[in-house]
């Protein structure tokens, strides 16, 4: 899709964009964003672009002239009914559990009336851990400001090729480190002698409990985006099932929301059917929606939900919302938008 953002101008079909729900009886859009701020934020500078309050604003102006916003449970009856949407509706969500969340957008989306869902990782509440990919940034950038001897960056890319990373020579590289692999950045921290607790305490860079009780009270839906952010097609089976299970408890039993909701760390690409038969078994599941991020795409599973990521470029939303319709034109044209598992 990043691709054809880029392409999308040249390929895309020429009609007003109210006209490509009618086209593709796609109703429903849910995109997703991570965080909101005009300043820079080291943990996340070096791994995606992220929104600026005007273009976040923006975002939300123009999906709302299309779209009407709906909450969770909203969602979750639509879906455990099968029923298709007869207006446009909007489904928004927010994957890891920054701080700005609370402090810049939820202001933002009480104020024009749009529900959302946190998905939380749950290691990270209350800034009891740091993400290792957040770690990564954060060393990217005390190596591409700092002026660290020879001996030091040959004993960093040591430790980078015992975890796979290979011939590296660019600081970027350190967000190849696999989650395998992620004691190696503190390996790393130590060498640059950069402290991953000092800069939680002092910067807080996640929710706190209370905060996210403040805003379920203003009408926000938690739910968990795992214990701490694997890819979920590189791990064991029983260890998807733990991540899931435990992140879903400890929501559970600090917000008590109505509905059991997670949405993959990274992506869902690559999760078998065979789990998904194992977490909404009959009678018995362990979740009631899931949520993936393969873009405006349908799936074999009725019960995991595809969002649109917003963060992938600094494109507005009309202009990704319109390559994601047509790219959905295009995938039915030769029967590939739907994820077959």
């Amino acid at each position: 899709m990043r691709n054809f953002l880029r392409l999308h101008p040249r390929v895309r079909f020429p009609l007003p964009f109210g006209s490509y729900d009618v086209l593709t009886g796609r109703r429903l859009i849910c995109p997703v964003y991570h965080v909101v701020s005009d300043e820079p934020l080291p943990h996340i500078e070096y791994l995606y672009r992220y929104r600026g309050i005007r273009l976040f604003e923006d975002d939300l102006d123009f999906m709302l002239r299309f779209f009407e916003p709906i909450d969770a449970q909203t969602l979750y009856h639509l879906i455990m009914n099968g029923e298709n949407p007869h207006r446009n509706m909007l489904f928004l969500s927010f994957d890891d559990g920054f701080r700005e969340v609370y402090e810049i957008a939820a202001p933002i989306l009480h104020r024009k009336g749009v529900p959302a869902t946190l998905f939380i990782t749950t290691s990270l509440l209350d800034n009891r851990s740091m993400m290792y990919r957040h770690k990564a940034s954060l060393l990217i950038g005390l190596l591409n400001e700092g002026n660290f001897s020879a001996a030091c960056k040959e004993e960093i890319r040591k430790f980078l090729a015992s975890a796979g990373v290979k011939g590296s020579e660019k600081t970027t590289d350190l967000r190849l480190v696999p989650y395998s692999k992620s004691a190696v950045l503190d390996a790393i921290a130590e060498i640059l002698e950069f402290d991953f607790s000092l800069y939680l305490r002092e910067h807080r860079p996640y929710l706190e409990t209370g905060q996210v009780q403040e805003l379920q009270a203003k009408g926000f839906t938690v739910g968990s985006h795992s214990v701490d952010h694997p890819e979920f097609s590189a791990i064991e089976p029983f260890e998807r099932i733990r991540q899931m299970v435990e992140s879903l408890t400890e929501i559970q039993n600090r917000f008590s929301p109505p509905l059991r909701l997670f949405s993959f760390p990274f992506t869902d690409h690559g999760v078998p059917k065979t789990f998904f038969e194992t977490i909404f078994r009959s009678g018995d599941s362990l979740v009631d929606l899931t949520f993936g991020c393969a873009g405006l795409k349908r799936d074999s599973i009725r019960r995991n939900i595809q969002r649109i990521p917003m963060e992938s470029c600094t494109l507005q939303a009309r202009d990704i919302l319109t390559a994601e319709y047509t790219a959905s034109i295009i995938r039915a044209m030769v029967g590939k938008d739907c994820i077959r598992r």
